[in-house]
Order: C-alpha cells, then sequence, then structure tokens
C-alpha cells in the first residue's frame, strides 16, 4: 500500500508489545521496526510482528514517520526530544514525561 505511514514502537515491553501487534494488524501503518535495547527482548518483538530488531532508537531516524514510545517514564523526555527533532511524529505513553515542565517543551 503506497500510502502506508511507517512505524517503529520504542520499548519491547508490555506496552511496547501492544502497540507492535495493532501496528502489524493496521493495513496503514507498516511496522518498520522494535526498538529496545534489551536484544533479546527486541528480536522477540521485533520477529512476533515481522518487523526488523533495533537497539537504539537513534538507528532508526530517517527510515520512519511515526514512533511510539513505551519505555520507562524517566526515558521519555530524552527519546521523545530526539524523535521530534529528527522530524519524527511521537506518540508517548503516560504519563508524558516525569515532569510538568519537560511536557511543556515537548
Amino acid at each position: 500500500m503506497a500510502d502506508q505511514i511507517r512505524v517503529a514502537v520504542v520499548g519491547a515491553g508490555y506496552f511496547g508489545r501492544f502497540h507492535a501487534d495493532h501496528y502489524s494488524r493496521n493495513p496503514r501503518a507498516k511496522l518498520v521496526a522494535v526498538v529496545d535495547t534489551n536484544e533479546e527482548r527486541a528480536r522477540a518483538v521485533a520477529t512476533e510482528f515481522g518487523a526488523e530488531p533495533a537497539f537504539d532508537y537513534r538507528s532508526i531516524f530517517g527510515r520512519v514517520d511515526a514512533v511510539s514510545v513505551a519505555v520507562p517514564t524517566p526515558l521519555h523526555y530524552q527519546i521523545a526530544h530526539a524523535l521530534l527533532d529528527a522530524g519524527v511524529h511521537i506518540l508517548v505513553e503516560k504519563p508524558i514525561t516525569d515532569s510538568v515542565e519537560s511536557a511543556s517543551t515537548l
């Protein structure tokens, strides 16, 4: 499908797996990568949903249109900010960050 949105999921835990599952079944989305610093978990979830495993979120810059950020809350701001700077649309699990100030910055 020519108009598919290229997506990735950063974080291959419970919520990341949930996002990957839904993207993989959405005909408007192409799940490109599942990213996690735990290589075994990234490979397992990526394989399950037909995506490429990746181990550093920066490796997907330029290859995706949108990313679900499903990592522990203290990491949300750093990853979300870098993705936005790279021109990637984001969906961040709640809470968006661990402070009102950093959430406002995003």
